[in-house]
């Protein structure tokens, strides 16, 4: 169970603490541990070597430089000093505000798992819909929403992003006040224990932190073996592994310049960035052997072959990418990689611009003659004497100032459309007039980004569901004395409350009388109630699966929808093989008015009681005062014309409704 402690302000002074400051003792650990210890380090240095190898499908870097390159390109962080100290350092932000874009366009529209449950054949609609509703409680302990945006993040940033589900149980001890005195500060209390969380915990695992046993394997479930190595305070991994019999073999730090170099205290696996007030957390689990081992500082914490302990028997860690750079890589094409070649060339451009903007307004100086010229006369209104025989003069070109440098930045802004996110989807509005299928050309590149994205998530959350799901039978379904209420659900009845679920052997289900007065003396009392009863040995026997539709095609907005709906009238209205009136009445639809209202009926079209747009300049209609604005009513004439030309104007006006 993890202890959150308060960190002490001896923690907060690295270079005071010493050895007597901890309880860790000498670490000698029997010569099956050692060899087991020597295993494991082993297998964790072939991890590492192959994350930290170059590959050329990386542009010749490591997992490790790959991703500090990206994040690099995500913060935006600026390049290293120029050769000139006037020259200019800034970096244009376009990759931040298209990655930006892709995560907020997922993020607006959350794909949710489907889960199923089957034995011999027959479906459990009650068990798949507890299960779900299950899943929305442990959502809403979980903060989900910040959990998956997270996940986006990481994902888009990196190319590659884990989560870690876990059953976790978080308790401390609080001090309850009996008394206070504000004046003297004196207090009287006494102490209480109590549970911060007590349910699932989902957690996202940073790329840096997860080392594989096969960096050729795509798919986790096929991974041999994987580290999860993290670097905290001493004082948080006591929190957490305080309990453990070998803890106080545990002492922080690296060890590589002790004093004492006698006793034998344990060290690091990788001692590169551990403080001496930190401790290295190794996790190891393999599937293939059903077995976890926990390492803290080169102390084996766990016994040898102990099992995963949760009954999926599966990793604890599920992975999403951006882009698949290839089936045969573990790790995704990141977004700042994708745009990489396109930012280098704004950035280069942009500062180049910058530059010669500079130049321009403060240009070089040549002094010719005997007279000493310094930059003090580049002042507004200062005139400066110069002997006759010297002249000053600005070098060719330097004065000139931006020319088409900023139509090719614009240019180059333009083709990362097709790359990530379109800028009218940022909400930057496009330069010129296009059409409302230009529009949808331009997202085309989008939605393939777009798409793929939603593709490999749906794949990230069918394995994360199915976790899910056992990990709520094999810890809730225990729980006999619990009630677990889902909120603003839909009933059996079709109306809107609340799911109860209760887990009950079966001799202790009540009958459906029962349960139906039960649900009836709820509703009496103002609250609309279905109490669903399950059995935690017979919901065991079904097998569970998890089913997610990835949706990558994104939704017309209504302003789209009206634009192509004027392009389809005007492209078509003149055909003579439309139905004019019918296709007049689908357009009006679309701005969600009733076509009976604003069109004609048979009777007024015969008589010409409306008038006609679009009249020769200067004709006058019969029933206008003189100087009105001219129109007319033909007696006759072709009907598609006249409702074309009473109708395509104020459909084009209304297109920017909503």
């Amino acid at each position: 169970n993890f202890m959150a402690k308060s960190v002490t302000s001896r923690d907060l002074r690295p270079s005071e603490l010493t050895l007597k400051d901890f309880a860790g003792i000498p670490y000698n650990p029997s010569n099956e541990i050692n060899e087991y210890l020597q295993r494991l380090k082993s297998k964790f240095e072939e991890a590492r070597r192959m994350r930290e190898k170059p590959y050329s499908f990386l542009g010749d870097r490591s997992a490790e430089q790959y991703w500090r390159d990206s994040e690099n390109r995500w913060l935006g962080n600026l390049p290293t000093s120029r050769k000139k100290p006037w020259q200019s350092r800034v970096v244009k932000p376009v990759t931040r505000n298209r990655c930006i874009g892709i995560i907020a366009h997922l993020l607006s529209a959350l794909i949710e798992p489907q889960f199923f449950a089957r034995k011999n054949g027959v479906n459990s609609t009650v068990l798949a819909q507890s299960l779900s509703d299950l899943g929305e409680i442990a959502k809403d302990l979980d903060r989900y929403t910040l959990k998956y945006l997270l996940t986006l993040v990481d994902a888009v940033t990196y190319g590659t992003a884990y989560i870690q589900k876990d059953y976790v149980r978080r308790k401390r001890t609080v001090k309850d006040i009996i008394k206070w005195d504000p004046i003297t500060g004196e207090t009287q209390y006494t102490p209480r224990e109590i549970t911060d969380f007590d349910g699932f915990l989902s957690s996202v695992i940073s790329p840096f932190e997860v080392y594989l046993g096969d960096f050729f394997t795509f798919e986790m479930d096929k991974q041999p073996y994987l580290f999860r190595r993290t670097v905290v305070p001493y004082s948080i991994a006591k929190g957490e592994f305080g309990n453990y019999p070998d803890w106080k073999y545990i002492m922080p730090g690296n060890y590589e310049n002790r004093e004492d170099q006698d006793s034998k205290f344990s060290r690091p696996f990788n001692s590169a960035d551990v403080t001496s007030t930190d401790v290295e957390i190794l996790r190891y689990q393999c599937t293939a052997d059903d077995e976890i081992a926990v390492v803290i500082n080169g102390v084996l914490m766990t016994p040898i072959g102990s099992p995963i302990p949760y009954t999926h028997k599966d990793y604890n860690l599920v992975k999403v990418v951006f882009e698949p750079i290839s089936p045969r890589c573990a790790i995704g094409k990141s977004a700042p990689d994708r745009l990489m070649g396109e930012q280098d060339v704004i950035d280069t451009l942009y500062r180049m611009i910058i530059d010669k903007t500079y130049l321009s307004l403060f240009p070089p100086l040549l002094s010719l003659g005997r007279e000493k010229i310094t930059s003090s006369i580049i002042e507004p209104g200062l005139v400066t004497p110069a002997d006759t025989e010297s002249d000053v003069r600005v070098p060719t070109g330097v004065a000139n100032g931006v020319g088409n440098e900023v139509n090719i930045l614009s240019f180059i802004e333009k083709s990362m459309d097709q790359s990530s996110i379109d800028r009218e989807q940022l909400g930057v509005s496009a330069t010129g007039e296009r059409s409302a299928t230009q529009v949808l050309e331009a997202r085309a590149g989008a939605q393939k980004v777009l798409g793929l994205f939603a593709y490999m998530i749906s794949f990230m959350l069918e394995d994360a569901g199915r976790l899910d799901a056992q990990n709520y039978l094999q810890f809730w379904s225990y729980l006999t004395d619990k009630f677990f209420e889902a909120t603003d659900r839909t009933l059996r009845n079709g109306s809107t409350g609340s799911r109860i679920i209760k887990f009950a052997y079966k001799k202790f289900h009540p009958s459906s009388r029962e349960i139906l007065q039960m649900e009836t003396a709820s509703r009496k009392k103002g609250k609309n109630v279905e109490f669903i009863y399950l059995d935690p040995d017979e919901i065991r026997a079904f097998e569970i699966s998890v089913r997610v539709k990835a949706n990558p095609t994104e939704r017309l907005n209504p302003a789209m929808e009206k634009a192509l709906g004027i392009e389809f009238y005007d492209k078509f209205i003149s055909n003579p093989f439309m139905e004019p009136e019918k296709l007049t009445r689908e357009t009006v639809r679309l701005f969600k008015r009733n076509p009976d209202d604003v069109m004609k009926t048979a009777a007024q079209q015969q008589v010409g009681a409306a008038p006609q747009l679009g009249a020769p300049e200067g004709a006058q209609g019969s029933g206008g005062p003189p100087g009105a604005a001219p129109f007319s009513v033909p007696p006759s004439g072709n009907l598609t014309q006249q409702l074309q030309g009473m109708l395509q104007p104020k459909l084009k006006s209304l297109v920017t409704e909503r």
